[in-house]
């Protein structure tokens, strides 16, 4: 009997390692025009610390991270998973045309660091259409829609003034006690096309 509950227990502790195996992946644009920023997404399936982008000579960090978070259920034949996405987006821009690699990025979990693969992007002279860019990114169901109903903004970097951008935070009530739950909208005024939103 004894023998049997260690080797089920041997059993679940192998299983649960295999279903925490790592993933840090990279993705970008296989193209960008040379006045164009883009962004390139770290992807991981469980949280770190510490975590620091490529580098390359040849591009310039403009903002990040923009953290976000995803979560995923499945209950298959009564068998209950889940599964977390944290992804870490940084916006760059390319000093040159030419094809350059941005080297991987790092991450530190549980006291060990990760290196994520390294991602090659071509840089041409003309801006890229907003269609390709879309077709090497994750399926974004809503990217139809939000490209048809906004007006084209210029891709070139510009300086953000207080005219440009402004931001409203709206609470629902003024005064609340200790532990009582409060609403809060954040809107948003801008002018300018934004990468991410912190």
């Amino acid at each position: 009997m004894k023998r049997t509950i260690l080797i089920l227990l041997i059993g679940f502790i192998s299983l649960w390692g295999l279903s925490q195996e790592l993933s840090f992946k990279a993705t970008g644009p296989n193209k960008v025009g040379l006045n164009q920023n883009f962004q390139v997404k770290y992807s991981l399936n469980k949280q770190g610390s510490n975590i620091k982008p490529g580098s390359s000579s040849d591009f310039k960090l403009v903002s990040g991270p923009s953290v976000s978070t995803s979560q995923n259920v499945q209950i298959v034949n009564g068998q209950y998973s889940q599964s977390n996405t944290y992804t870490y987006t940084y916006t760059f821009q390319p000093k040159s045309v030419g094809k350059f690699t941005i080297t991987g990025g790092t991450v530190s979990i549980d006291g060990k660091d990760y290196t994520s693969n390294a991602v090659t992007i071509e840089v041409q002279k003309d801006p890229v259409q907003a269609q390709n860019n879309r077709r090497n990114n994750v399926y974004d169901p809503f990217a139809d829609f939000y490209n048809e109903t906004q007006p084209q903004v210029s891709n070139t970097p510009k300086e953000i003034t207080n005219e440009d951008l402004f931001i409203r935070v709206i609470a629902d009530k003024t005064s609340i006690y200790k532990g009582e739950p409060i609403n809060v909208a954040i809107k948003i005024y801008t002018k300018v096309d934004l990468s991410g939103v912190n």
